[in-house]
């Protein structure tokens, strides 16, 4: 129910990219429904079994929608023109084959026939169990490890384009995303090991155990959206030809352009700013986006993430090295020449300098 209610909650929340919480919202109702059928639709001893039998495994096959739908929902945040459209309907032939199946060999016959499957030796029940077994799991996996692989493109592409990534670069999805693998991973295993000798109350417990993991992770996702509203908002990358062969920019053009460049971050060290991305320097040095990319990427051989940092590393260097500045804490420098995080600060000013910036400075006063 609660699954339900956040995603009543994300379709109509106003902020935020709404592609991206609508999938999210499509993931929970998907969860929460598949989770039904572990204590209501797959035991039929009982109570209410001449109607529950109707509902055998009813919800089951909706799982097949979940890893489409965290894949989609890792794409809307790694892609700010992503639009889900028809021709992505084919991530849903899983889910609507096992439907069909369910319904043809099952649910389509009668209720005394519908009671004969199930009471002649569990041969339905195991067979069922073994297609959705080996086609989920393999499904899944699939798509987990697709989320990895555009999380990890992503984080390596943003840094061509911002100077500060601690809040846009996804690490908590990514973490999430190998919690459902190793919970999945621990289900697939119990399963391996127990598919012909334990009972079905293993099982339920098993599946129940597995659902209780997915509705912790699926509440973190919510909580750091919800915590951090910025993680709903797509960053403003763009699609650029990453090796510029078409692009019409002239030796003589990508000289200039690097002059006009290096004077302006020399002159108005616009790298002070936080969070300064290469569409705002683009803006402020008057150099198109696309040349300014490329003269950074081709003729300084830096992203855009690596030349702001070290320009404020330099920065740093001065004001630790400056006498005015001596009382200042390092904190307070690595604001103030336009960090935003320390751990990001200290490995560029070891990576330049070979040493921490408290050593830096103590060897600077003697």
């Amino acid at each position: 129910m609660q699954f339900i209610l956040l995603g009543i909650f994300l379709i109509y929340h106003p902020k935020g990219n709404r592609t991206s919480n609508r999938i999210l919202a499509a993931f929970l109702f998907a969860d929460a429904l598949f989770s039904l059928y572990v204590p209501f639709f797959n035991n039929f001893s009982g109570f209410f079994y001449e109607y529950r039998i109707h509902f055998f495994r009813i919800t089951e096959p909706l799982r097949f929608l979940l890893g489409p739908l965290l894949y989609f929902y890792t794409v809307s945040l790694t892609s700010s023109d992503f639009k889900l459209k028809k021709k992505h309907l084919w991530h849903a032939l899983p889910f609507i084959l096992n439907y069909l199946l369910l319904l043809i060999f099952f649910h389509f016959k009668s209720y005394e026939a519908k009671v004969e499957i199930l009471n002649s030796n569990n041969r339905f029940e195991t067979k069922w169990l073994y297609f959705n077994f080996y086609c989920f799991y393999s499904q899944f996996f699939i798509y987990l490890i697709a989320c990895l692989k555009k999380i990890k493109n992503y984080q390596k592409n943003i840094k061509n384009y911002f100077s500060s990534l601690e809040k846009i670069k996804l690490s908590w999805l990514k973490l999430i995303i190998i919690a459902y693998i190793l919970n999945w991973g621990i289900d697939l295993l119990n399963n391996l090991i127990n598919i012909k000798t334990v009972s079905m109350d293993f099982f339920l417990m098993m599946a129940i155990f597995s659902a209780l993991v997915m509705f912790v992770l699926a509440n973190l996702m919510i909580f750091k959206g919800l915590l951090h509203p910025y993680l709903f908002i797509q960053s403003q990358s763009h699609s650029y030809n990453k090796k510029y062969k078409k692009s019409p920019l002239t030796p003589e053009l990508k000289t200039r352009y690097l002059n006009h460049l290096l004077e302006y971050i020399e002159k108005e060290k616009p790298y002070l700013m936080f969070n300064i991305t290469l569409g705002e320097l683009s803006s402020k040095s008057k150099i198109p986006v696309h040349y300014l990319s490329q003269v950074i990427n081709e003729v300084l051989d830096k992203n855009f993430y690596t030349f702001i940092n070290e320009y404020r590393i330099k920065e740093a260097i001065k004001m630790l090295s400056h006498p005015k500045c001596e009382r200042k804490s390092i904190t307070d420098i690595l604001y103030e020449v336009g960090f935003n995080s320390k751990s990001t600060f200290y490995s560029f000013f070891q990576k330049i300098t070979g040493e921490t910036p408290s050593a830096f400075r103590k060897k600077q006063n003697h």
